[in-house]
C-alpha cells in the first residue's frame, strides 16, 4: 500500500483521535483556550505544508503522512472545541448554531478552493500552506480581538 491510501489513512487516524481528545482536551482546560491552541496548531501544521515542498523529494511522502494525520488530528480537535464555543455563544439554539457553522465551512470550503487556486497559479503549489495559514491567522487575530465574548461564552459551556 502507498500513494493516497496511506495519506487517507492517517487523515482517519488523526481525524478519530482529534475528535476524541480534542472534546477530553476541551473538558479539562476549557472551550476558549483548547479553541486558541488548537487554532494555533492548525495554523503552524498549514504552514508546515509549504516547509514539507523544501526538503529532498524522498523525504517528501513520510513527512507528507505524518503532517497530514496532525492537521487532521487538529482540525478534528478543534472541531470538537468549537461546538462547545457554540454552545456557549448560542445555548438556546445549539443545533442551530452548528448547523450554520457547517454550512458557513461549506461556503468557506468553496471560497478556499477559488483563493486556493488562485495561490497556486500566482506563487505555485509550495505557497498553498503559507496561503491556508495567512487565513488562519487572520481568524485567530478575530478571536483574539474578541476574546471577552468568546471566553465568556466558553465559560458558560465548561
Amino acid at each position: 500500500i502507498g500513494g493516497i491510501p496511506v495519506v487517507m489513512l492517517s487523515a482517519g487516524i488523526g481525524a478519530v483521535a482529534g475528535s476524541t481528545l480534542g472534546g477530553q482536551m476541551t473538558d479539562r482546560m476549557g472551550v476558549f483556550p483548547a479553541v486558541i491552541l488548537l487554532s494555533i496548531a492548525v495554523t503552524l501544521l498549514l504552514a508546515a505544508m509549504s516547509a514539507v515542498t523544501l526538503l529532498p523529494a524522498r523525504l517528501v511522502p513520510p513527512f507528507w503522512v505524518v503532517l497530514y494525520g496532525l492537521l487532521s488530528f487538529a482540525g478534528w480537535g478543534l472541531y470538537s472545541a468549537q461546538v462547545g464555543l457554540l454552545g456557549g455563544l448560542a445555548p438556546q439554539a445549539v443545533t442551530l448554531a452548528i448547523s450554520l457553522n457547517l454550512t458557513s465551512s461549506n461556503f468557506g470550503g468553496a471560497i478556499a478552493a477559488v483563493i486556493g487556486g488562485q495561490g497556486i497559479e500566482r506563487f505555485g503549489g509550495g505557497a498553498l500552506g503559507l496561503v491556508c495559514a495567512g487565513f488562519c491567522a487572520v481568524s485567530l487575530a478575530l478571536l483574539f480581538l474578541n476574546r471577552r465574548t468568546f471566553a465568556r461564552a466558553g465559560r458558560s459551556e465548561s
